[in-house]
């Protein structure tokens, strides 16, 4: 059994909050990873691709080695005969181990071993070439061409194989002798073959034409949009197809959308970065899509199911009868073939690493995984409602959940027990209520290909209301107006409202100064409207646009005892005095504000304007005093004056 424990505990338990009125819902989300968030309790095999977790089935090793990858496999009285890639190497599986039988270090890869008649054929690329190859171990060279030789077959008693790169079709005998009967330059390789009623039906990769071959002449029979044609079976009189785009031309073109006018009944549970399609078609070129996955790399027909396998490592069972997608497992592995043994099993053959994995058809015990999340915080709650349940079940497989509920941080002593649920249960009615913290814990069980698979678990709940918190009120005058800024939040995320008030500070009595709701976190309003002297201020937060009547929650703040002052500075009449000399007008008068002296200029023509300091030298108090000395024939003084909240007055003093 493979242990895919540790690649289980990457998985991510990720909270997604979503709001209706005052419900929210906490989304377990098991798409992404992280480390930290899951206890695993079993060794059973868990594996996530893009569309959740899901419990694979132990698969049995026959051979694992350091090539790249095994390229082909064939049984043979009893044996399993396999070849692997870099090294390019041929090796007998027996009951005593495993055996090397042939190298081929000339070639990059071997491409295929085939059976015919009783004769095995070892075909390889890169300097394509046709092997016999005996029992005894000796190879015998009968064709040696440019590019790959992807198959071999028989039409009546000839021989013919198909190589890429030229996309060719050459005709040979087991003597050595061959020729080219049919090239087409607009292909990049004949990568398939299968023969039905006489014909030799092959796929290209390149424009994605399978092609009808009856020994003389080829015929265009029908194209398929994805460009690479990877397996050809028959099946009931018609033929099974399998595809893989490998230019990725589909992926931005909706390909549900496609599909679904070829087939209604077509299967596409998930999209990747590549398509991959398995089609029916007839011998009139009818064809119907059965399946679309990520990349079709190689299927089989079992009985009345197709089992085929995705490079991202899915194993997929369809019903060929009914069209339905029977289940999905998921491993993981790079998967190059699958092979049907006829013995109730199926072998798989994998890269990266190298290996046979063998699938027995006739396993069904149940096999059971077990998770468990950490605690998660849901902070005060009023209510638990409902658990929901994102998952796909095939038929044989099963999804168990339990929760469990606290109050501390960290499960103890005072934590309940577990509480089995199921999906759409209300969880306060199931005594999960008045809990900060909830653990929740997933038991798998499944049989031979079942995989059942979990993307996420949603928990409804109504939380206390939390109310709104201030940080920071402040003021600023300036000119004609009372600036107010303030900082408050939401505990709870929610939308806030403010109220600002005003009234005077011996008053008990607030009046609203808004006329209608704020939502920005200022307010201004003019001196004028207020008055003259002291005021408290007010502003009141309130979370009732999120929330339900009778749930929502208000705070305030309030900034007390501030100066408010229109009355504008002025000059004391009793203080002006005007001394006249021989060379110059002497001036002395006293200014007088209820809050602060700010400045003060004076003009003689009414033009020039002059700054002027008090006699102490600092402008720093409601009364200053001040002393100008005029020119003689100096006979009106203008002086302005303002105060520290920007109230102006221009007064006349004659001379």
């Amino acid at each position: 059994m493979r242990k895919f424990c540790v690649v289980f505990v990457l998985f991510l338990l990720l909270p997604v909050f979503s709001f209706s009125v005052y419900t929210k819902s906490y989304e377990v989300n098991f798409h992404i990873t992280n480390a930290q968030d899951f206890f695993t309790l079993s060794n059973v095999s868990f594996f996530q691709d893009g569309s959740g977790l899901s419990l694979s089935l132990p698969i049995v090793s026959l051979y694992s080695g350091v090539e790249s990858f095994v390229s082909s496999a064939l049984y043979s009285d009893g044996n399993i005969i396999f070849s692997t890639v870099n090294p390019n190497n041929v090796y007998v599986l027996t009951t005593n181990g495993v055996q090397l039988i042939g190298a081929f270090p000339d070639h990059s890869i071997i491409t295929k071993i085939k059976k015919i008649d009783g004769n095995v054929f070892v075909l390889t690329g890169g300097r394509g070439a046709i092997y016999f190859f005996g029992k005894s171990g000796e190879t015998k060279k009968i064709l040696d061409v440019d590019g790959y030789v992807w198959d071999v077959f028989k039409i009546g008693d000839n021989y013919f194989a198909i190589t890429g790169n030229p996309a060719r079709i050459y005709k040979f005998s087991l003597a050595g002798v061959f020729e080219v009967v049919f090239e087409n330059v607009n292909e990049k390789h004949f990568l398939s073959v299968s023969v039905l009623d006489k014909f030799a039906y092959i796929g290209s990769s390149g424009t994605g034409t399978m092609y009808r071959f009856d020994g003389k002449e080829v015929k265009s029979f029908v194209s398929l949009p994805e460009g690479e044609i990877t397996s050809i079976k028959v099946y009931s009189g018609d033929l099974i197809v399998s595809t893989y785009d490998i230019l990725q031309q589909k992926v931005q073109q909706s390909p549900q959308q496609s599909a679904q006018q070829e087939q209604k009944q077509m299967v596409q549970p998930y999209t990747f970065g590549s398509i991959g399609k398995i089609y029916r078609i007839s011998p009139s070129g009818r064809k119907r899509v059965l399946v679309v996955q990520n990349g079709i790399s190689d299927f089989e027909t079992v009985s009345n199911y197709i089992l085929a396998i995705t490079t991202d490592g899915k194993l997929i069972q369809f019903n060929i009868d009914n069209e339905k997608l029977v289940k999905i497992s998921f491993y993981g592995d790079n998967f190059i073939k699958v092979m049907d043994t006829g013995r109730s099993s199926l072998i798989i053959l994998t890269g990266s690493p190298a290996g046979m994995r063998i699938i027995s058809n006739t396993f069904d015990d149940y096999v059971v995984g077990t998770v468990e999340t950490k605690e998660i915080s849901f902070g005060d709650v009023q209510a638990f409602g409902r658990i929901s349940f994102d998952s796909m079940l095939p038929e044989g497989s099963k999804i168990k959940a339990f929760v469990k509920g606290g109050n501390s941080p960290v499960e103890d002593n005072t934590w309940s027990q577990w509480v089995e649920i199921r999906d759409g249960d209300n969880l306060s009615s199931k005594g999960i209520s008045n809990f900060s913290f909830l653990k929740l814990k997933i038991v798998m069980s499944s049989r031979y290909v079942d995989s059942p698979v979990l993307r996420n678990v949603k928990i409804f709940y109504t939380p206390n209301n939390s109310e709104p918190v201030f940080r920071s009120f402040s003021y600023s005058i300036k000119d004609e107006f009372i600036n107010l800024e303030w900082d408050c939040n939401d505990p709870d995320g929610d939308n806030l409202i403010f109220d600002v008030f005003v009234k005077d500070y011996k008053s008990t009595e607030w009046q609203k100064l808004n006329s209608s709701v704020i939502s920005e976190q200022r307010f201004s309003v003019s001196r004028y409207l207020v008055g003259n002297g002291y005021f408290d201020f007010k502003v009141v937060a309130s979370d009732e646009l999120t929330n339900p009547k009778g749930f929502a929650k208000t705070n305030f703040s309030v900034i007390k005892n501030v100066m408010i002052d229109i009355t504008p500075p002025s000059i004391d009449s009793s203080s002006i005095k005007v001394n006249k000399s021989t060379n110059s007008v002497q001036v002395a008068f006293r200014v007088v504000d209820n809050i602060l002296i700010r400045e003060v200029r004076y003009s003689t023509d009414g033009q020039n304007w002059y700054y002027v300091l008090p006699e102490d030298g600092v402008i720093d108090s409601p009364v200053e005093s001040f002393r100008l000395e005029l020119p003689r024939d100096a006979r009106v003084l203008i002086i302005r004056i303002k105060d520290g909240q920007g109230n102006i007055s221009v007064e006349r003093i004659d001379l």
